[in-house]
């Protein structure tokens, strides 16, 4: 049986993957494993369940990942909003926008790139964090909505028209 979801539990709760590693007495790397899906065995199980109990969460039947989804919203290609009602609506497993992606799955729209730009192609989908929307020394992708496009820049871009940093994409064939 996988714990995965008790595990994602423990790490909100205590904050970080190093301190869930040290709380069930495992190394980090164990942890980022388990959260990337592997499966929990042996004594380690016993080390979760006990961890767990010791910060206040209860381990009831965990259910698939799989089942776990974010219903994203998406980018109205009208008027650069974000809706509800946009044909562009995803269900996206909600551990990949959390742990790989790293962003709030409630912060993450989808939109199709009108334009061809630099690593874009038109009719690639990105997927985009719209909490994040300041640069920071890492760089990165901006989705930009300009003239009624939906715009892949990167930093030196114009702030105006930002929907939030590219986390990802899905490539146009």
């Amino acid at each position: 049986m996988k714990y995965t979801s008790l595990v994602y539990a423990l790490h909100d709760k205590v904050g970080s993957q190093s301190a869930v590693a040290k709380l069930v007495g495992v190394s980090q790397p164990t942890v980022s494993n388990w959260l990337a899906g592997s499966d929990i065995f042996g004594e380690n199980i016993n080390k979760l369940l006990a961890a767990a109990k010791t910060a206040g969460l209860e381990a009831g039947v965990d259910r698939p990942d799989s089942m776990d989804v974010t219903q994203v919203k998406g980018v109205d290609r009208r008027t650069g909003e974000i809706t509800d009602a946009s044909t562009a609506f995803w269900a996206i497993p909600t551990a990949f926008l959390r742990w790989q992606m790293r962003s709030n799955p409630d912060s993450v729209v989808v939109a199709d790139v009108d334009t061809d730009a630099v690593g874009f192609n038109r009719g690639d989908v990105l997927i985009i964090d719209t909490s994040d929307k300041e640069p920071d020394e890492n760089g990165g992708m901006y989705a930009v909505f300009k003239d009624g496009n939906v715009t892949p820049m990167g930093l030196s871009a114009s702030r105006s028209g930002i929907i939030g940093r590219i986390k990802g994409r899905v490539t146009a064939v």
